[in-house]
Order: C-alpha cells, then structure tokens, then sequence
C-alpha cells in the first residue's frame, strides 16, 4: 500500500516499462495471471502519473530461465538500451527473476542506461549495504524454492514414467500416438504412415526419398526435418525413458535399432564442416517463391573443381517452387560490381542525412529531458504554480515525444567507414583483395537482401534491396 503524496516519490511522472510474466497456470489461479498483473501495474501508473513507454509480458516462462530464452524480457532491454526509460515496473521480485545470477547479468545492463526498477507490491532498497543483503537473500530464497520445486517435478514424472502415465498432452506427442486415458496411445489410421515410414526409410536410407513416397503413397506432407525427430523418437517402438512398456510400439524394437544405426553412419558421414565460405550467405531470395536461397558447392569430379551455387530449396528439396536455376557466385559479384556503384554512392548520401536527423533528434530529447528535471525542480521549489508546471508539462512531454519517434523512424547508426574508403578508391581492385567473410561482411552491411531474376542461360539480372 502506498501513503503519502505521490509526488514525493522518485518514480513520480517517470517513463516506464511495464513486465509481466507468468510460468504455470497455477501461479494464475493465485492471482497472478497476466491480467491480474497489468491491471495492478496500470493502477500504479495512474496513481503516479507514470508515462508508459512500452509494455511486455512472458507468458508461461519461468523467471529461473536465461534471459536469452525470456522474449518479454528481451523486448525490455531492447527499449532500456534505446534510452529514455527511468523505470522497469514489476509487481514482485519473483516476476522479474529466480536466479541470483541471471538477476545481475540483467542489473549491469540497467546500470549502463541509468535504468532502475520497482516491484510495486514490495519495497527493496538498493541503496544501502543492508537494502542489498536483504535483496540477495529474497533472491536465493526464490531460486531454492524453484530448485525444489523441480525436484518435485522431477520425481513425480519419474514415477509417472514408470508406470507408463502420460506426462504430456496429445499435442507435443509424435505423429501417429495420442494421450488417451492419462495413457499414450496409437491412432490406428495413422500407425500405417509411421510403419510405411520406417519401412521405406531403412530400403532407402534417404529422408527426402521417404519424404516424396510419404506425400505420393498417403498424402501426408512432413517436413524434412520432423521425419528426422519421427525417426529417432523411441516412442515408437514403445519405449521411453528406459521403460521398454511404456505404451503400445508401433514398430519393433528391432527395427527401431536398424534404424538409428543407419542414421548413426549417416551423421557420421555429415560431421565434417564446411571449408567454403559464401559471400552472398543469407541475403539472395528467390523470384518466384520469395524464399533465402541455400549455398551449395556443386563438384566437378572430371577437372578437379568446386563451383560455389546458390539454389532455392523449395525447389531442389520440397518441389514446392518453379525456380530452377543455380546463379554462379562470381557472376554474381561481377554483376554488382558492373552496377551497384552508383546506387552505393545514393545510399551513402540518403543514410548521412538520416544520421544527421537521428544525431539532432538525440540532441533533443536529451535537452527536453533536461528541461523536465528543472521544471520539476521550479515545482517543488514553490516558484510556479501547479497550472502552469502542467501546461508547460504537457508542452515538454509532446516535444518529447515527437523527438523519440523521429528518433526511432532515422537510421539505426552503422558503421559505414570502410565501404566509403572503397569508394573513394578504385572499388573493383580493393574489392578483390577482400576475403570471403570480408565481403559478405560488407554486401551484409548495406543490403537487406537481393532478388536473383534469371533472364536467359547464364544471364542473371539483381534487384538490391538496400537496409533501411
């Protein structure tokens, strides 16, 4: 509960990011669902008079998680790290975090923006020795609970797996089974796919063989790497998590194995990295389908050479796509080079004069937000009256505003300095002493993505899409 005048508060009319977040459905059966949570941080927000930047929320993530695999979470840094943010808004401590260390991982990127945070139904002081003890303490304790917790999780699945109770829903079950009776069950008019499956994948040995004969044979369309799991999953043939009864296989045991030994020899056969390194990786589209083109080395065995191809595989993998063509890497940079120069000297021009709007805008609103700090200090000082702190309040907050979106619309600042010593020089002759990576670094820097038209045998004409 909050007492006094809110004005006296730091985090009075201060800009925030609102976090919710909530990991299972029983956390949202004692009040803390998603709705719960923002309803009391919007109730905050009104009784504060706090402007709202942005609001996030993770939606069945547990605060035990990096912070890499918390989406929300990531979305918050993201605005932090922009600036103008005073405040991240949670409503307790276990919303934001269970794990000491995370906690800190996360705490030196609000202290690099000057970013704090409150937990608006419980009161921390970060400030002092004692304030930072009793923080770490609440921390270890959330952590401990979450560790026992997935004990328990642990054993009772443990248990559940032994006498060969589901532990899952039907939709994270493979192809072919379902939950069923708090059992994992066939579905009969699926069982003939999965054996025909394993059946056509052990005469054959090729996944992309079995997948066509999957489509033409049932009409059931699969895509190439979900086979791979269906094919390694022990569900199958009955088996999971050591219990060899868990419920009724569709193939046997026997089969199963065979199996897996020949997709053992063949990732044997695939563990050998690549040693060719493509320029133009990531950023040519096909012009049919619209999809990334893959890199390929395509070998020719009678001259002893490796001709570095793009291809779409749509087409060469799924026979979803009409494009069939195969685009040379050379003849590729030999187009650009033959053309992309003058556009590089537009786009040059176009991202300096974004730069100067982005560099004035951050002028702006770091003088707006100086003139804020002073108006609140001429307030509480007694020099202007409350009418004319909100007047001239509301001015401020609409320049602000306008600054922070001009801001974001500019350019996001680049480093552009080695493409400009290119142009300055002789661009074709630099270009060639540049390496792969080099060069992909340097395509990569300027251009969001190329479209690839084929306009005859060998012939290819480049629509360049540059960033924005």
């Amino acid at each position: 509960m909050l007492y006094g005048n809110p004005q006296n508060y730091a985090w009075f009319r201060a800009r925030v990011v609102l976090y919710i977040r909530v990991s299972t459905d029983e956390q949202a059966r004692h009040g803390y669902s998603l709705g719960a949570q923002r309803e009391a941080l919007h109730e905050f927000c009104d009784t504060f008079q706090c402007q709202i930047v942005a609001e996030y929320s993770d939606d069945g993530v547990s605060a035990r998680k990096e912070m890499r695999r918390r989406p929300g979470l990531l979305r918050v840094l993201d605005v932090v790290k922009s600036g103008g943010v005073d405040y991240v808004l949670f409503i307790k401590l276990d919303r934001w975090f269970r794990s000491v260390r995370e906690y800190y991982r996360v705490q030196d990127i609000l202290d690099a923006a000057g970013c704090g945070w409150k937990a608006i139904l419980e009161d921390y002081d970060t400030s002092t020795t004692n304030g930072r003890l009793n923080l770490n303490i609440r921390l270890s304790v959330a952590q401990d609970e979450s560790d026992r917790t997935a004990d328990r999780i642990k054993f009772v699945f443990s248990e559940r797996v032994k006498n060969g109770g589901a532990i899952y829903g039907t939709r994270s079950l493979p192809f072919g089974l379902e939950t069923k009776d708090h059992r994992v069950q066939v579905i009969e008019d699926k069982a003939d796919v999965v054996r025909g499956m394993f059946d056509h994948y052990e005469s054959t040995t090729s996944t992309r063989d079995t997948r066509f004969w999957l489509r033409d044979r049932f009409g059931v369309d699969l895509p190439y790497n979900t086979i791979r799991n269906m094919l390694h999953n022990s569900l199958y043939c009955g088996e999971y998590r050591g219990n060899r009864s868990y419920c009724q296989p569709i193939i046997s045991p026997e089969q199963f194995r065979r199996v897996q030994e020949i997709l053992a020899r063949q990732s044997a056969g695939h563990t050998r990295q690549s040693v060719h390194q493509y320029v133009f990786t990531g950023l040519l589209r096909c012009p049919v389908c619209g999809c990334t083109l893959k890199a390929y080395p395509q070998k020719d065995y009678k001259f002893n050479r490796v001709y570095l191809r793009y291809r779409c595989s749509q087409h060469w993998t799924d026979h979803r796509c009409t494009w069939k063509s195969t685009p040379w890497e050379p003849r590729l940079e030999d187009w650009l080079l033959d053309h992309i120069q003058p556009q590089l000297d537009a786009y040059l021009a176009r991202f300096d004069v974004q730069e100067e709007k982005r560099r004035r805008a951050s002028v702006d609103v770091g003088a707006i937000q100086r003139k804020l700090s002073r108006l609140q200090d001429l307030y509480v000082d007694g020099m202007i009256s409350r009418a004319s702190y909100d007047e001239k309040y509301q001015a401020l907050i609409s320049q602000q505003e306008a600054a922070q979106e001009a801001q974001l619309s500019a350019t996001a600042a680049r480093d552009l300095e080695p493409l400009r010593q290119l142009l300055t020089g002789d661009f074709r002759s630099i270009y060639g002493t540049l390496s792969p990576s080099e060069r992909h670094t340097l395509w990569a820097s300027v251009i969001d993505h190329i479209v690839v038209k084929c306009a005859g045998y060998g012939q290819f004409d480049l629509d360049v899409v540059f960033l924005p």
